[in-house]
C-alpha cells in the first residue's frame, strides 16, 4: 500500500510523558513481512518485520528519535483518507531523506 501525504504526525510515548512531532514527507509505503527462504522442515524465520517506509523526510530529525520507541503515526493522504498506525520501533536506514518504522507482529 502506498500513500502520498504532505506530512505525518508522530505521537511518541515515553514512561512519564508523550511528545508529538510533525514531519513533512512525500510518500509512505507499507512493506510486508519478509521471510527467509524455506529450509527443509524448519519453521519460517522472519528476515524483515512489516514496516512503514517514508520518503522525503528530514532524516536527521528522525534519527534523533530513540530506536525502541512506541508511537502512533498518523496522516491524511491526498484523497482525504485519514490513517493511524501504531509503531513499535525506528529502523535504521542508510538512504538520505528516508525513515522506516516497525509495525507490531501480527
Amino acid at each position: 500500500m502506498t500513500w502520498e501525504p504532505s506530512e505525518f504526525i508522530l505521537q511518541v510515548y515515553y514512561a512519564q510523558r508523550t511528545d508529538t512531532f510533525t514531519y513533512a514527507c512525500r510518500a509512505i509505503y507499507e512493506l510486508p513481512i519478509e521471510y527467509y527462504p524455506d529450509q527443509d522442515d524448519a519453521p519460517k524465520s522472519v528476515k524483515e518485520h512489516a514496516s512503514l517506509f517514508v520518503r522525503g523526510v528530514d532524516s536527521d530529525a528522525i534519527n534523533a528519535l530513540p530506536l525502541d520507541l512506541s508511537a502512533d503515526l498518523s496522516f491524511t493522504d491526498r484523497t482525504g483518507a485519514r490513517k493511524s498506525v501504531f509503531i513499535t520501533s525506528r529502523i535504521l536506514t542508510e538512504e538520505p531523506g528516508t525513515a522506516r518504522f516497525g509495525l507490531p507482529l501480527q
